[in-house]
């Protein structure tokens, strides 16, 4: 996720560069959403079926689980392309706009409880 506007004073040339960045990064990324999507229907209807197939659910998470892997590949691409447009101090601020926006573990497991799916920043 981008800063508000005007947070990072991007220049125009910027703005293009990283709207286009958006742009190819919502391209790629929306087929693998969309099968993401139909693997939860295909996990759920496994699931609620009257005599689940351990190993087909099984298959069905892992194929999930490797979807999600593909698209926090490519978003860290993308990200790491929308770095390369910033200046130092962009980047600086950039780089304290996400860490405050970064999950914090906590709450009945402690702070040193399990991850949440942590979000890839771009």
């Amino acid at each position: 996720f981008l800063p508000p506007p005007g947070y990072l004073d991007l220049t125009d040339e910027q703005k293009t560069a990283a709207e286009a960045l958006r742009e190819q990064a919502r391209t790629e990324l929306e087929p693998l959403h969309e099968q993401i999507r139909t693997l939860h229907e295909q996990l759920r209807t496994a699931v609620e079926s009257t005599n689940p197939d351990a190993t087909a659910i099984g298959q069905l998470v892992i194929s999930i689980h490797n979807q999600r892997v593909q698209i926090r590949t490519l978003l860290e691409g993308y990200g790491q392309r929308f770095a390369a447009l910033l200046t130092p101090e962009q980047l600086t601020k950039w780089e304290n706009f996400k860490e405050l926006r970064r999950p914090r573990r906590g709450g009945p497991d402690g702070p040193w409880g399990p991850p949440g799916d942590e979000e890839i920043d771009i």
